[in-house]
């Protein structure tokens, strides 16, 4: 892995262990293809930063503010 690939990974995982979706989403391509597998109402892909915002929106409504990325 070349460090400038090895240095966004890290600020991407950083992001996830502090639960800061605001450095999180700043790692992320404005037109990044999220592919949420399963059978339920958030399954499906979903295509765009603003997009996937909405739709982890969708997983805190559902969750009841608990929902977490580990």
């Amino acid at each position: 892995m070349s460090t400038a690939a090895l240095a966004v990974f890290n600020q991407y995982n950083n992001a996830l262990i502090n639960g800061d979706f605001d450095a999180l989403f700043a790692v992320l391509d404005e037109q990044i293809k999220w592919h949420q597998p399963g059978n339920s109402s958030l399954s499906g892909v979903v295509v765009g930063k603003a997009a996937l915002g909405a739709h982890l929106g969708k997983f805190m409504e559902k969750s009841h503010g608990t929902f977490r990325v580990i």
